[in-house]
């Protein structure tokens, strides 16, 4: 494992060790509906999760409606919190499934998946370009893709550029992508775009703004949440966003 993936890996165990209780917040119901509608979820589909996180909702969620779903992330002590919440949250008869592994070497069979999500992941991973090829490997034809990676800094509106910039470097971020790039690499692995969007405008700033902590003592209003929440939806043709949307379909190079 490279250093900056321990790096990583360290910063994340670190914070879902915090990770206490499972609950879905309102932007973890907005991910799951934008997620879980782009991929267009059935309960015939596997579902894979690249990057789940310390909560592991979106496997958790897929496996209550009857998915069969897998979530792998780099950070063993989240997938230690979300098999925990997991059994908390769903019966015997759900399969869900959480599994320690780097993006660039997923544990799973070829041709095995039907609908992948990864979001805010490929910006942390020094090799991307092997992502892809595992993405490409382990999906069959005909399925789905689900990518969230943040925007080129040349499209966002400039007044946030050098924020994002500290922001990356906290974090670890090691790119940014611009639409038609991303969208070039996962054409040269038979995927055609089905849908681009783009989030995180004014609204959802004033959003985060409203909602931190430094700035509130109490939970914002959830109404007032929604209500940005939906400005930023209804912004999504517009590429000044913070972040990027990408779903794509996989060639069924048997038709």
């Amino acid at each position: 494992m490279s250093a900056k993936l321990v790096l990583q890996k360290h910063l994340y165990d670190k914070e879902y060790a915090r990770y206490d209780g499972y609950e879905l917040e309102n932007w973890r119901i907005s991910y799951i509906a934008n997620i879980f509608e782009a991929l267009e979820l059935k309960k015939e589909d596997t579902f894979l999760d690249i990057g789940v996180g310390g909560t592991g909702y979106t496997v958790i969620e897929a496996a209550r409606r009857g998915i069969k779903a897998i979530g792998i992330d780099l950070s063993s002590q989240g997938m230690k919190k979300a098999k925990r919440f997991s059994k908390i949250q769903l019966n015997k008869e759900c399969f869900c499934e959480f599994v320690i592994c780097s993006a660039t070497h997923i544990p799973l069979r070829a041709c095995s998946i039907s609908k992948i999500a990864s979001v805010a992941v490929l910006e942390h991973v020094p090799n991307d370009e092997a992502v892809f090829d595992e993405i490409a490997r382990i999906s069959i034809g005909d399925s789905s893709v689900f990518l969230v990676v943040p925007n080129a800094y040349s499209r966002m509106l400039p007044p946030f550029g050098l924020p994002y910039m500290l922001h990356d470097k906290r974090v670890g971020h090691q790119r940014h992508y611009k639409a038609e790039a991303l969208i070039e690499k996962l054409a040269k692995r038979s995927f055609r775009l089905v849908k681009i969007s783009y989030s995180v405008h004014i609204p959802k700033i004033l959003q985060y703004l409203l909602g931190a902590s430094f700035w509130r003592q109490t939970k914002m209003n959830p109404r007032v949440w929604w209500q940005l929440e939906k400005l930023d939806l209804r912004m999504c043709n517009l590429s000044t966003g913070f972040n990027i949307s990408l779903c794509v379909r996989k060639l069924d190079k048997r038709t």
